[in-house]
């Protein structure tokens, strides 16, 4: 609990003494340790302040202005001035800078001039600071034949692994991508799914969440000629990324869970009796698969369930 909400609870309850020690402590840490210069603390004032110091010239600032001027914290989104602002940053030497500037020239609109060209310049900058975002960025150019003469799938993947490797999500997720659908490198599902777990672990690429579940069914269904194969179902684990996926807004997981779930309560997973002709019960763990018994429920877990099955409910 941060000390503000503990002093309002210290108000609720009457102690006046304990309210104002908290009340202080959560003043003193609005304030520099060093200089007690009151700090920012709202992502207006936070704005206000990069600013501030952006006109100053400050490198670092601007860079912080510009992405605050493109996703809209502190102030609205401004296309134009995040641009300027990316730009200035770019001259300045700021590493992070040109891909960002790259994006938005690339993709052009909100007052912003289109200029693939230019866009390419910025990432090749930013491939000579070593940036991962640099080499996802060329590399989707590369893979989609944007502002070259033809398009060049095996660069394409050249520059995604590289991005991958410095543990860029987007640029794992696209290696996986390329991996699972041949392009520009041998099919390899195995191969696909291991860059699609590298970028679902980070958290944010909900893309890779679902690609990593779709392929661990397929790799499956390619191995054994079925995804519930006792022992060998992938089941339990790739719902845990549709999950995941599905609770940040991928639409297209919700489809797949909803197939998964009908399938797997529409008969017993040990002796396939329909649940039209008897009561199905589900697994406490997984919550997937269905028995109409505990013998059946028993045998399934003995037969290999126990190695399958994850908690599907902690995402």
């Amino acid at each position: 609990m941060s000390n503000v909400n503990k002093a309002k609870e210290a108000i609720n309850q009457g102690d006046r003494v304990e309210a104002e020690r908290f009340a202080k402590l959560a003043d003193a840490g609005n304030n520099c340790p060093l200089c007690r210069t009151k700090l920012p603390h709202t992502p207006e004032q936070t704005f206000a302040y990069s600013l501030k110091n952006a006109q100053k010239g400050k490198v670092y600032a601007q860079h912080a202005v510009a992405t605050k001027y493109e996703s809209g914290k502190g102030t609205p989104k401004n296309y134009k001035e995040a641009a300027k602002w990316f730009e200035k940053a770019t001259e300045g030497g700021h590493p992070w800078s040109p891909s960002s500037y790259g994006r938005i020239l690339e993709d052009g609109g909100y007052g912003v001039r289109r200029d693939i060209k230019k866009a390419k310049e910025m990432y090749e900058l930013s491939i000579k600071y070593q940036h991962p975002i640099g080499y996802y960025y060329m590399g989707l150019l590369y893979e989609n034949g944007k502002g070259l003469p033809k398009k060049d799938e095996k660069e394409a993947v050249r520059l995604y692994r590289i991005g991958a490797e410095l543990g860029f999500d987007n640029a794992q997720c696209s290696l996986g991508n390329c991996y699972d659908f041949g392009i520009g490198v041998a099919p390899n599902p195995e191969e696909a799914l291991k860059w699609y777990l590298l970028s679902a672990e980070q958290g944010e690429n909900t893309t890779a969440m679902m690609n990593a579940g779709a392929t661990m069914m397929k790799i499956a269904q390619m191995g054994y000629g079925d995804i519930s194969i006792v022992g060998h179902s992938p089941v339990p684990r790739a719902f845990c990324w549709l999950k995941r996926a599905d609770k940040l807004g991928e639409s297209d997981a919700r489809m797949i869970m909803q197939q998964i779930e009908g399938n797997c309560k529409s008969s017993c997973a040990q002796c396939n009796k329909s649940a039209s002709v008897a009561k199905l019960t589900r697994c406490a763990k997984c919550k997937l698969f269905h028995y109409c018994g505990k013998q059946c429920q028993t045998a399934h877990w003995n037969a290999g369930h126990k190695l399958d099955c994850v908690k599907t409910d902690v995402v």
